[in-house]
C-alpha cells in the first residue's frame, strides 16, 4: 500500500531544538533535529532545511513517530505562517525570477540556433521528438507527481498514460465537463492514415494501436471505418506516394465511380483516392474513455479548476496541453510557444441517404481544404481547414457568416443533401503552428504539449505517450 505523504510546517520562531532531541526510526526515513535546524536523515545522508520538503517528497513519507506541539500537518494545526516562512517565501520568489531570467536567454539562444539550422518545413521527425530545456527550479513541496493542465484529448491521453505507469496525476479543466470552449469537444474527429508525409503516416499508424488499446480496456467501441476519400486534381498533391511507400492499401477512383459508391461528386478533372482505414472517432466517448482509465488508476480530473500561474500548481512536473489558452499560461514562465489561436466554424447537415459516407478532404493547391465526416446525430459534419479568424479564446464568440455561405456551397455540390441549410453550426479552436508541426517539449519542470493546427486529436494515444515520458524525465 502506497504511504500517505503528509506535509509539515516547522515552527522555527517558536521552537526551540535541542541538541539531543533526535527521533529515530529504524528502516524509515527519520526526522532529526539537532540545534535550529532541523534536517532529514537517509541512507546516512543530511538535508538542511530548505531540501527537507523536497526529500520528503521524493522517498514519499516523512514521519516523525513523537507528536510536537511545534510540529504538524498544516491541514489540521494552526495555519498561521510565522515570519520565517515569509522571509522564506520572498528568498525563493527573487531566486525563481533570477532562474527565469538566465533560463529566457537561453531559450532564446537555442530558438536563435534551431532557426539557423533547421528548413522553414523541417521533418516530423524534429517537430515531435524530446527537446530539453532550461527551467527555474520548483523548490517547494510536492502534492502530486505530475498536474496537467487542460482535460482536452491530449491532456486526458497524456494523464492515462501516466497513470497507467503508477504516477500520482491530478487533470485541471477550467470549464465544466463536456464545454464546447475548446478543440475537443463534440462528437466526432476524422480519422485517418492518409498523410503526403511517410512521418504521418507512421505517427497515425501509432496511434491507431494506442486507439484499440483503450477501447480494449474500455469496453467502448470510439473508431469507425467508414474510409477517407481525398478529392484532388492532381494525384501528385495526394497522399497515394507516401501510403504505398509505408505499405497501406490505397485505390483510386474516378468521378462515375464516387458517384455509384459514396454518392460523392466532384469537379470535373478530379479524381479520388480512397483509403479504408479511416472515418471517424466518436470524440466525446474517446474523453470520456480516458478519464475512466485515470481515474481508476486513482488520478483526478478537476473541473472548474481555472489555473492562472504555473507557479501555482504543487507538483514535481506540470504538463501544460491548454490549447489555445497554452501560450499565455506559457509566457510567464519565459516560454515562448510560436501559435496563432483561431476560431473555426463548422457545420451539419443531414444527408438523403441513410449509410454514413467517407470523410473527405478536398486538396487545393497541395493544402488541406474543405473536409467532412460522419456525424451520429445528423448525418454530416464539414467545416474549411483553417479558414477562421484570430480570436481570444475567453471570448465566446460566434460562428462566422462567411465560412457558413461558402461550406454551405460546397456541401450542396458536393453531397444529396435533405435540405440545403445546415441543421447545426458551432465553434472550435485551432492553435496553430506555421507549418502544421506540433509543440512538444520540456523545459525544467514545464511539459509543452502543444498538438494542435486542426488536424491532432487522431493521434491522442501517441502524443499523450511523449507528453508522459516527457514528465517521467522531468520527475527523474
Amino acid at each position: 500500500m502506497r504511504p500517505v505523504r503528509r506535509r509539515l510546517r516547522v515552527d522555527r520562531e517558536r521552537a526551540r531544538w535541542p541538541a539531543d532531541d533526535v527521533v529515530d526510526v529504524a528502516a524509515e526515513p527519520w526526522l532529526q533535529v539537532v540545534g535550529d535546524e532541523p534536517a532529514l536523515a537517509l541512507q546516512g545522508l543530511e538535508f538542511g532545511f530548505d531540501e527537507l520538503f523536497r526529500a520528503a517528497a521524493d522517498h514519499e513519507v516523512l514521519r516523525p513517530i513523537t507528536p510536537r506541539a511545534d510540529l504538524w500537518p498544516i491541514d489540521e494545526r494552526d495555519p498561521r505562517p510565522c515570519e520565517a516562512d515569509e522571509a522564506r517565501k520572498g528568498d525563493r520568489a527573487e531566486k525563481r525570477q533570477a532562474d527565469r531570467y538566465e533560463a529566457h536567454h537561453e531559450q532564446s539562444a537555442y530558438r536563435k540556433q534551431r532557426s539557423e539550422h533547421l528548413e522553414p518545413n523541417h521533418s516530423l521527425e524534429r517537430t515531435i521528438s524530446v527537446r530539453h530545456r532550461c527551467g527555474y527550479r520548483h523548490d517547494t513541496a510536492v502534492s502530486t507527481e505530475v498536474a496537467v493542465v487542460g482535460a482536452g484529448v491530449n491532456g486526458l491521453a497524456t494523464a492515462w498514460a501516466l497513470a497507467r505507469e503508477g504516477r500520482d496525476v491530478v487533470v485541471h479543466e477550467q470549464f465544466a465537463q463536456g464545454h464546447a470552449r475548446g478543440s475537443s469537444h463534440g462528437r466526432t474527429r476524422i480519422f485517418r492514415l492518409a498523410y503526403p508525409e511517410e512521418e504521418w503516416v507512421r505517427l497515425a499508424q501509432e496511434s491507431l494501436a494506442g486507439w484499440r488499446e483503450l477501447e480494449a480496456e474500455s469496453g467502448e467501441t470510439l473508431l469507425g471505418f467508414t474510409g477517407i476519400v481525398e478529392l484532388v486534381d492532381d494525384l501528385g498533391e495526394s497522399s497515394l506516394g507516401a501510403l504505398e511507400t509505408v505499405g497501406v492499401e490505397a485505390e483510386v477512383l474516378d468521378l462515375d465511380e464516387l458517384k455509384r459508391r459514396f454518392d460523392l461528386r466532384a469537379p470535373k478533372g478530379y479524381v479520388g483516392m480512397l483509403q479504408p482505414e479511416a472515418g471517424y472517432v466518436l470524440a466525446d466517448r474517446a474523453l470520456a474513455a480516458f478519464q475512466a482509465g485515470v481515474e481508476e488508476r486513482g488520478g483526478r480530473v478537476e473541473y472548474g479548476s481555472r489555473v492562472e500561474s504555473l507557479d501555482d500548481l504543487d507538483a514535481g512536473a506540470v504538463v501544460v496541453t491548454a490549447g489555445p489558452w497554452a501560450r499565455g499560461l506559457l509566457a510567464p514562465a519565459g516560454i515562448e510557444l510560436p501559435v496563432v489561436e483561431r476560431r473555426e466554424t463548422v457545420l451539419f447537415f443531414r444527408l438523403e441517404r441513410e449509410t454514413p459516407v467517407p470523410s473527405t478532404v478536398t486538396m487545393i493547391d497541395n493544402l488541406h481544404g474543405f473536409y467532412s465526416l460522419y456525424d451520429p446525430v445528423h448525418g454530416l459534419k464539414v467545416g474549411h481547414h483553417k479558414s477562421g479568424l484570430p480570436a481570444d479564446p475567453d471570448d465566446e464568440g460566434r460562428p462566422d457568416q462567411a465560412i457558413v455561405d461558402e461550406v454551405t456551397e460546397w456541401a450542396g455540390r458536393t453531397f444529396s443533401l435533405t435540405v440545403p441549410e445546415p441543421v447545426d453550426v458551432q465553434t472550435c479552436f485551432y492553435t496553430n503552428t506555421a507549418d502544421d508541426s506540433f509543440v512538444l517539449e520540456r523545459h525544467g519542470r514545464i511539459v509543452v504539449g502543444s498538438a494542435c493546427s486542426g488536424h491532432a486529436f487522431k493521434f491522442g494515444p501517441a502524443v499523450g505517450a511523449r507528453l508522459a515520458s516527457l514528465a517521467a524525465e522531468a520527475l527523474n
